[in-house]
């Protein structure tokens, strides 16, 4: 819009404005994307996706010389001459920068990989799935610098990966994308674990990354500050508190989903003999090792924690059954009692550990670890160096 007669005209024929241009009515996420995608390209709108059930399919766009765009295809039709903005992005200079794109619509997904590459260049390591059950899996297994994660998919909302995946805990900045433009759902997103929020349509390349720049290293103050404060400065392993808060999660999960899972309570037999022995230097490299065995016997989804002392807990997810929990429980028994060298002698200890399973156990949080510290117990008064339930 060059005068100010086009522009009363414009506002005239009731024209909406979105991203720096008019349009004859509101355009749907979806149409907004298109329309973006054909402008960015040059090319005629819709995408070699748009044929997708439910894509919607753009009208033209013809690139002229001077760097305008003449976009047909609305109803009403008008024709307006629009100046192509030129997005000043600096070239990216980091390493590899890897996202995770959960996004459903192929036409967004489309100029989403566009307006990324546009971004970050050849750096761009680019991870794209369409449901909540990948993002989940994603996110709990893999490392991506950001998510950015639609609100609307095709099996859930992004609430359910938010709520399902410890947030905390990762190192992934989230960034949720949606067509809604509420500050109370705005609010309501970052409260759940977000850590930004965009709507569709209304952001360009370098809107898009300032976001994404704020949020990764928003996150990694976070997370450093989270792990200095939560994890057992000796073994680095999550402390009392972080356990806690996973303990809890892992509740609420297994309620929703309808699942269990096993706390096993782990204790060290005779360890007091090592400190006095060979001296608490030796006792602390005896922890780390057992720490790291510990760690190395279960998957990374799990959790490992020292409560203080020579106690450990360890919450083992997904369990089918008690079976499954005393096999882990009695794999970790097997690597706890090999030998270990520290530096000024090799010594053997075994360990008793308490299994308790959740809701078989025990309903509650509370309830659940008194139970396994109680079967802990069990194993100490049948000798020590087994597993009890």
């Amino acid at each position: 819009v060059e005068t100010e007669a086009q522009l009363a005209y414009l506002k005239q024929h009731g024209c909406h404005m979105a991203q720096g241009y008019y349009f004859s009515r509101p355009l749907p996420s979806e149409e907004m994307t298109a329309f973006l995608m054909a402008r960015q390209s040059g090319s005629s709108g819709g995408s070699p996706d748009a044929k997708e059930p439910g894509e919607n399919q753009w009208g033209s766009a013809e690139c002229h010389e001077n760097d305008r765009i003449v976009v047909r295809g609305l109803a009403p039709v008008i024709e307006v001459e629009m100046q192509m903005e030129q997005a000043e992005i600096g070239t990216y200079d980091g390493g590899e920068f890897h996202v995770l794109l959960v996004e459903d619509s192929a036409t967004y997904r489309h100029y989403m990989k566009s307006i990324l590459k546009t971004i970050y260049g050849d750096s761009l390591i680019l991870t794209s799935v369409r449901d909540t059950k990948s993002a989940k899996q994603h996110l709990t297994t893999d490392r991506f610098d950001v998510c950015l994660l639609d609100y609307l998919l095709e099996d859930g909302t992004a609430k359910d990966v938010i709520e399902d995946v410890d947030i905390d805990s990762i190192e992934s900045a989230v960034i949720v994308i949606s067509a809604f433009d509420d500050p109370e759902f705005d609010s309501s997103v970052l409260r759940g674990g977000a850590d930004d929020y965009v709507v569709k349509g209304n952001f360009d390349a370098t809107q898009l990354e300032r976001v994404i720049r704020y949020s990764v290293n928003r996150k990694k103050r976070l997370h450093h500050f989270r792990e200095s404060s939560v994890k057992d400065r000796l073994t680095g392993l999550p402390n009392r508190i972080l356990f806690e808060d996973r303990l809890e999660k892992s509740v609420q999960l297994a309620k929703r989903t309808k699942t269990r899972f096993a706390l096993l309570y782990i204790d060290i037999d005779d360890f007091k003999i090592i400190n006095d022995t060979y001296g608490h230097a030796s006792g602390d490299i005896f922890l780390k090792q057992v720490a790291g065995r510990i760690t190395d016997t279960v998957r990374e989804s799990d959790t490992v924690a020292r409560l203080g002392g020579d106690e450990f807990v360890v919450i083992v997810n997904g369990v089918t059954d008690v079976r499954l929990a005393e096999h882990v429980a009695g794999k970790i028994l097997a690597n706890i009692s090999k030998e270990c060298d520290l530096g000024n002698a090799r010594v053997t200890h075994s360990c008793s550990i308490g299994v308790a399973v959740f809701p078989d156990s025990a309903e509650g949080m509370d309830a659940l670890l008194k139970q396994a510290d109680a079967a802990m117990y069990r194993s100490k008064k049948n000798g020590r160096s087994c597993v009890s339930v």
